[in-house]
């Protein structure tokens, strides 16, 4: 089975708006990190004085959001990677159909 024209075609990618949305992504899970740490920090220092009933309900709270920051953080750079990828993989792509018009020729 042959290949068709659009084997020969460029791939239609667009590696700098992908490269930009990586890096914002990546910067967006730094801040989302910085700002689990500091509630974190913050809270930690609550804890060493709150005494009553609302304690424990505010320590499940503070687990919870600090866990829940990193794991939004984590989705992003797992995005940010995957854009990566798909850059990868399209330039990959663009190099075999390079070939293969040249091999063509």
């Amino acid at each position: 089975m042959g290949m068709g024209m659009t084997d020969f075609d460029d791939v239609q990618f667009n590696y700098v708006r992908a490269a930009e949305l990586a890096a914002t992504l990546r910067s967006t899970a730094r801040v989302v990190d910085h700002q689990a740490e500091e509630r974190e920090r913050v809270g930690s220092q609550a804890q060493q004085e709150w005494r009553g009933a609302y304690r424990e309900r505010f320590d499940t709270w503070l687990v919870d959001c600090v866990r829940h920051g990193r794991s939004i953080a984590d989705v992003l750079r797992r995005s940010a990677n995957q854009l990566d990828q798909a850059s990868e993989d399209a330039r990959a792509e663009q190099n075999r159909r390079e070939r293969a018009r040249e091999g063509r020729g």
